[in-house]
C-alpha cells in the first residue's frame, strides 16, 4: 500500500495585513471561481454547447479559532482601523508554498455555549489574483 502525499494543515500560517492569526482551528474558501457564459451557436462542433470563461471571481474565506485575547484583539484592530482599507491574507502552508490575495475583513464575530470554550470566526473576501509561490 503507497503512503498518502496529503498535507497535514498541522504548521499552516494565517496572517492578515502581517498579523499572524492564533490558534486556528479551521479555514475554508482560499480560491476562486470562474464566472462562464454559453457561446454555443449553430455552426457548433458536434451539436455541443460551448462555454467562455469570462471573470475570475475571488471567493470568500472564514478563520475559525479558538478565541484568544491576543488574537482577537489583533483581529478586531484589522477591522477598525482597515475597515476601508484592502489588506493582506496569506497563507504558508506546510509544503513550502505561499498562497496571498488582497482581502477586506467582512465580519467578525465570538460564539459560545455554557460549558464549552469561546470560538472566534473572522470572515474575508478576497479581492484579485490569488498568487502562489515558493518560500524562500
Amino acid at each position: 500500500m503507497t503512503a498518502s502525499a496529503a498535507i497535514s494543515t498541522q504548521g499552516t500560517v494565517i496572517q492578515l495585513g502581517g498579523v499572524t492569526v492564533a490558534e486556528i482551528t479551521g479555514f475554508s474558501g482560499f480560491g476562486s471561481e470562474a464566472d462562464m457564459t454559453e457561446v454555443t451557436s449553430i455552426d457548433s462542433d458536434n451539436d455541443t454547447d460551448e462555454w467562455i470563461k469570462i471573470l475570475l471571481r475571488s471567493g470568500e474565506t472564514t478563520l475559525d479559532m479558538n478565541y484568544t485575547k491576543a488574537s482577537y484583539a489583533a483581529i478586531q484592530a484589522l477591522v477598525d482601523s482597515f475597515s476601508k482599507t484592502t489588506i493582506t491574507l496569506t497563507t504558508r502552508a506546510p509544503d513550502n508554498k505561499i498562497y496571498s490575495s488582497a482581502c477586506d475583513v467582512t465580519s467578525n464575530k465570538m460564539t459560545g455555549s455554557a460549558g464549552d470554550k469561546i470560538s472566534a470566526s473572522v470572515g474575508v473576501k478576497l479581492s484579485g489574483a490569488i498568487t502562489v509561490a515558493d518560500v524562500t
